[in-house]
C-alpha cells in the first residue's frame, strides 16, 4: 500500500473517532466542518518551575476543508466564538492545524496605516 494511501486511511480513522463539528463563518454563510479540538485552559509547566495558562485551542481539520480559511477567520467551537490566531499550517498529510483564540467582540484586525 502506498504511504499516501495509508496516511489518508489513518487520518480518516482518527478524525472519525476524535472529531467534533465546528462552524466556520464565511461572508457567504456558515459551513460546518469536522475538527479535532485540543487545548484551551490547560495548565502547562515551565521548565524551571511554575506553570502558565494556555488559552489557545488547536483545531486539526482536513486540508480540503481549510482551503478558504485564513488568519482572523471566525469559527464557533463548542458554542464559543473564536478566531484563527495564526496562518493555517498544513502538515503535509492531508490535515491542517488552526491555532484559535477566544474572540472578544471588540477584537478586530489591527488597523495599520502606512
Amino acid at each position: 500500500m502506498p504511504w499516501s494511501k495509508f496516511d489518508t486511511q489513518l487520518n480518516d480513522a482518527v478524525m472519525s473517532h476524535l472529531s467534533d463539528l465546528v462552524t466556520v463563518h464565511y461572508e457567504f454563510g456558515d459551513v460546518e466542518i469536522s475538527a479535532d479540538i485540543e487545548g484551551g485552559g490547560e495548565l502547562n509547566d515551565f521548565k524551571g518551575g511554575g506553570d502558565f495558562q494556555h488559552d489557545e485551542v488547536i483545531l486539526t481539520v482536513y486540508s480540503s476543508d481549510a482551503l478558504a480559511i485564513e488568519r482572523y477567520q471566525k469559527i464557533t467551537v463548542n458554542g464559543v466564538k473564536m478566531t484563527v490566531n495564526k496562518p493555517p499550517k498544513p502538515d503535509g498529510t492531508g490535515l491542517t492545524e488552526l491555532v484559535m483564540v477566544t474572540l472578544d467582540e471588540t477584537d478586530q484586525r489591527p488597523d495599520i496605516r502606512y
